[in-house]
């Protein structure tokens, strides 16, 4: 739930699926142990108490016998004792579950899924097909980093077309990826705005906007099941086609919409995450970085036919990118520079791809 947090919120019916078949069956577990636990810590607590009366007895009984203490001193040690033996307890006891429910609080306030006070996180989601573009209007965002530096991503201004391959390129630090998580809604821009169509994005709509996307991010998580457009395991035919071309049918098998596994190498796990992006059939993709961890094969197939496809289904694919030599396959290319975006030189990447091949 913690490493996974960016794709649940960004996914609705992820969330809801999880939710449902994995946080609440091992929470009725939990529960289930709580009250054991507790049952057989009232049994050893009551036990305590009598074997604390019984030693008492025991002291009775040696002290009349054997050291004939006065039985005013007795009786008032014995009183004095059994007084103490409730507060005690009281207050270990009332103790017990204030900290144990500030402890739990603190815990739910750290995972940063709490949905701004709403309560309709687990409610179907309607997407919208009446949008032209996303537009971006001055958005600015920055954040401190360590050494009181502070890093600021904008004004930013530019338009994604729906149906268009949109390359996204800069150096390290330049403010991609933050970016990245602006435009599907992960952060909350400090100015401006973005809209999807006419509709503009706030705190009140920003959970129907995220789930207009499907994202694999550079520190992705990938969970076991394939998840459909509708939410439902995936039971589609060509999961297997594209798992072949993946190279993973030796390492990997889908059951009923199941991952075999996930214990493969990072390169392997991002094929397997862009294949579970993929079955969610979304209008909007976002890869950031996808890429880096591939070898010339994968990469060749990610640029040249993934892409594509996705295109020619109508969807929306914003790429963060590397790799020069496949900018042609771009329709519209930013640049990113010290947080601010610009129109890269359309003519530059023509001449780059020729000066390359030229060579």
């Amino acid at each position: 739930m913690v490493d996974g947090s960016k794709e649940l919120n960004i996914n609705q019916n992820r969330r809801t699926f999880f939710y449902h078949s994995q946080a609440t069956p091992v929470a009725k577990q939990v529960m289930e142990t709580e009250l054991k636990s507790r049952f057989y810590w009232v049994l050893n607590e009551n036990f305590g108490h009598s074997l604390i009366f019984m030693l008492l007895v025991a002291l009775i009984f040696v002290s009349h016998v054997f050291f004939n203490i006065e039985k005013e001193v007795l009786t008032s040690f014995i009183l004095f004792t059994t007084y103490l033996i409730g507060p005690i307890g009281f207050v270990l006891n009332a103790s017990q579950p204030l900290f144990r429910g500030k402890i739990a609080y603190n815990k739910i306030l750290d995972l940063k899924l709490i949905n701004d006070g709403e309560d309709n996180c687990l409610k179907t989601v309607t997407k919208t097909e009446k949008w032209s573009s996303i537009r971006v209007e001055n958005l600015s965002y920055s954040y401190h980093c360590e050494d009181d530096f502070e890093f600021s991503v904008g004004p930013i201004n530019l338009e994604i077309h729906r149906g268009e391959i949109l390359f996204i390129r800069g150096g390290n630090g330049s403010g991609k990826s933050t970016f990245a998580k602006l435009l599907v809604g992960l952060y909350q821009p400090q100015e401006g705005f973005f809209s999807l169509g006419y509709e503009k994005i706030t705190r009140k709509n920003i959970h129907w906007y995220r789930n207009h996307f499907s994202t694999v991010f550079s520190d992705f998580y990938l969970f076991e099941h394939i998840l459909d457009s509708s939410g439902e395991l995936a039971q589609l035919a060509d999961l297997e086609q594209h798992l072949e071309k993946l190279q993973l049918t030796d390492k990997v098998t889908i059951v009923d919409g199941k991952l075999s596994t996930t214990n493969l190498s990072q390169g392997q796990k991002k094929r397997l995450a862009m294949l579970l992006a993929y079955a969610e059939d979304s209008q909007i993709y976002l890869f950031d970085e996808w890429a880096a961890d591939q070898d010339p094969v994968f990469r060749h197939y990610f640029y040249t036919e993934l892409l594509p496809e996705l295109k020619n289904k109508g969807k929306t694919v914003v790429v963060i990118s590397h790799d020069e030599h496949y900018f042609s396959c771009a329709d519209r290319i930013y640049k990113f520079d010290s947080g601010l975006a610009e129109i890269d030189d359309v003519s530059y990447v023509e001449n780059f791809h020729f000066l390359k091949s030229s060579a």
